[in-house]
């Protein structure tokens, strides 16, 4: 069957519009979050996930994206186990799908029921046979890689695909308006499957690889019955031409789009939109691969503006919930933690149930990924008697060692021999635990070289600025020379360890507007704690973006009953690290003091370099009395000025923040060793601020 392309797409109106937050409005991207806690409605999802494909190489993390997510809707949003629909590996054909989609979603779903899709695997592009007019030429298609995609042989060869224009036809053709499809895949190809030290998702399209008449015959009996429902949502991982990726993490692999996003919901609490949760997960992805990650949200009309709402029973944020009690053993799969986070977990961490009187605490034993063995803490009692399965648990002290190092993979680029001198140079730095391969595991950065000398890279494969050495430099060489930058980003793993938005009980604010003629809003988070919501800045993008010699204005407050000791810490894009830093204003005070109910203001100008800014708001109950003893005996103050200075010891610096911020009466309730810290949520919080510097 051949079928001309322009009216194709016109008679199905699949030509799928890519919008701005801007364009879409900030209430109406609420959808995905404020349609799953609808309590009135029937919630139906179907769930893909691949990892075994016959002719490519195989992908990691595809069925735990459908764990992660299966787990979120029932956990988080309510949805009944049996309206969960799973298909993954050999059952995830492009019939099965379709089939599921038409039997499980087209058929059950009525108007105002919720309906969540989710693809996890390979995406392609294909091209559809068409009669073409004279100089039109066919233009790829985006298409999902279902199980049973074809390998195309020499001559031109319809491949099994599912077209992502399927998708939207199968979307119109719901009776309800409130569905969104989630695709942790991408389309355009790279020429290695490893993108640094992350795997794509993504096949190269080859040379007479077209759609399946069948395929675009299953279309065309679609359209006739399509009610064109224009309101369906689709959240992808990256925008058009970004790659999906995944990540090996410690003891299970996964989307790096669909951990961070469903993390992010199960710490959220209202009122927080969906862009609110796009832009964080955002963040923490960039923050992850060291190189801007965008998401991105698609429609194909604009949708009318709802109300926000969540069911009362989920205006609780958690880390988890309680998987299975078996006699004392109490089984918590924790989905909450961000990534870094969850890989640097100790036992004898404490986790707390929520909604429980009297409080009832849980104490790591073990880890297994995601899933954790406890017990319960306190008297000799039978957890089944005062816990349930299904219960939510909240982080309550964090357990990180001391002697948190550092991971360096390396680069393909490298040679055997490389590889092996690199292996016995690293050895010998003290800082570093593991030297892995490439796609292995999680690495906090990469060695490789370029055309002009070995250098270090982010995660994603990009070059930290000024890195590179000579072309003749000896490896060994090379690493005794980026011994300082390796201290650098292993200081800034650990003040990403304090990350604790989610969890946090410090009740603290902090917002950032641009000086423009708008005084445009900037950024606004809260802990989950504090008594205002998080505000979504007017900018439409998900990875802000401010011009070099912008002029910023920090607004810290305090909304708790006791003082606050607050530290601002960044790291620019060539991995330098800053502060700013307050000097005493009296002798009873100590810098970064805040009392109650009051606002710190103070400006912070934008310099070059150009790229991703992170900078980090850590605020303590206890002064930062260690800390100041290394940023004073470090730094040359400008009289008593307060100033953004670099810093010459970072990891000295982050080592002090771990100690300042270390609990006693935590160490001893968890019965801690002396080679940890111990942070007691209710102490501390820490805050994060990610974005782009441009010309």
């Amino acid at each position: 069957m051949r079928i001309e392309r322009r009216r194709f797409l016109q008679q199905t109106g699949l030509a799928l519009v890519t919008l701005g937050a801007s364009q879409i409005g900030f209430s109406r991207l609420n959808r995905y979050v404020e349609t799953l806690a609808e309590p009135t409605s029937r919630k139906l999802a179907l769930l893909i996930g691949i990892n075994k494909y016959q002719d490519y190489p195989h992908l990691n993390g595809c069925l735990r994206d459908v764990e992660l997510q299966r787990d979120l809707l029932i956990h988080r949003f309510n949805f009944q186990p049996a309206d969960i629909l799973t298909l993954t590996e050999t059952q995830a054909t492009r019939e099965n799908i379709e089939t599921a989609f038409v039997e499980h979603l087209i058929k059950q779903a009525n108007s105002g029921d919720v309906v969540v899709f989710h693809f996890s695997g390979y995406g392609t592009l294909v091209k559809i046979p068409s009669i073409k007019s004279i100089g039109e030429v066919d233009s790829p298609i985006a298409s999902l890689v279902p199980v049973d995609h074809s390998l195309p042989s020499k001559n031109p060869t319809p491949t099994n695909n599912l077209l992502e224009q399927t998708l939207v036809v199968l979307a119109q053709s719901l009776s309800t308006d409130r569905i969104t499809c989630v695709l942790d895949t991408s389309y355009h190809s790279s020429p290695k499957s490893l993108q640094g030290n992350l795997r794509v998702r993504s096949l190269p399209q080859l040379s007479g690889q077209k759609s399946s008449t069948s395929e675009l015959a299953f279309q065309e009996h679609l359209q006739l019955s399509s009610k064109k429902n224009l309101q369906q949502i689709f959240l992808k991982a990256g925008t058009q031409g970004q790659l999906a990726l995944e990540e090996n993490w410690q003891g299970f692999s996964a989307g790096l789009f669909t951990y961070c996003l469903t993390q992010y919901l199960w710490e959220k609490i209202p009122p927080i939109s969906i862009m609110t949760s796009l832009r964080e997960t955002t963040a923490t992805m960039t923050d992850l691969v060291g190189i801007p990650v965008k998401p991105e949200v698609s429609t194909q009309g604009l949708p009318p503006a709802l109300p926000y709402y969540l069911s009362p029973t989920q205006a609780l944020g958690a880390q988890g919930y309680i998987k299975a009690i078996i006699d004392n053993d109490v089984q918590v799969k924790l989905l909450g933690l961000p990534p870094r986070i969850l890989q640097n977990y100790r036992v004898n961490s404490c986790l707390s149930v929520a909604a429980l009187e009297p409080p009832q605490y849980l104490q790591i034993r073990s880890q297994d990924g995601i899933k954790f063995s406890t017990h319960l803490l306190g008297e000799h009692v039978s957890p089944g008697k005062v816990l349930q399965v299904g219960q939510l648990v909240k982080e309550y002290i964090r357990l990180l060692s001391r002697e948190t190092k550092l991971i360096v993979a390396l680069d393909s680029s490298l040679e055997r021999i490389e590889r092996v001198d690199a292996t016995s140079a690293l050895a010998g730095v003290e800082f570093v635990s593991t030297v892995a391969t490439a796609g292995e595991q999680w690495a906090d950065s990469l060695l490789g070289k370029t055309k002009t000398g070995y250098g270090l890279f982010t995660p994603g494969g990009t070059l930290i600025p000024q890195t590179t050495g000579e072309a003749n430099e000896a490896i060994k060489s090379a690493i005794s020379r980026l011994t300082p930058d390796l201290k650098t980003i292993l200081a800034t793993k650990l003040w990403s360890l304090t990350l604790n938005q989610g969890s946090s009980q410090l009740p603290v604010e902090a917002t950032i507007t641009l000086f423009n003629q708008k005084r445009q809003k900037f950024w606004q988070q809260s802990t989950r704690s504090g008594v205002k919501s998080d505000l979504i800045n007017t900018s439409p993008e998900l990875l802000p973006s401010v011009a070099a010699g912008s002029l910023l204005e920090y607004r810290i407050t305090n909304l708790g009953n006791n003082p606050i000791y607050f530290l601002l810490l960044g790291i620019l894009p060539n991995n330098r690290a800053i502060a700013f830093i307050s000097p005493l204003s009296t002798e009873e005070e100590s810098p970064g003091f805040i009392k109650p109910g009051q606002v710190k203001v103070f400006p912070w100008s934008i310099v070059e370099p150009l790229g991703v800014n992170q900078i980090l708001l850590i605020c303590s109950q206890n002064p930062w009395r260690r800390t100041m003893s290394v940023l004073s005996s470090n730094q040359q103050t400008l009289g008593n000025k307060e100033q953004i200075l670099p810093l010459a010891n970072p990891l000295a610096v982050a080592q002090e923040v771990l100690s300042d911020l270390h609990s006693t009466d935590a160490a001893e309730l968890t019965a801690a060793s002396s080679d940890v810290y111990a942070l007691a949520v209710s102490n501390w919080a820490t805050l994060r601020f990610v974005y782009a510097v441009v010309k």
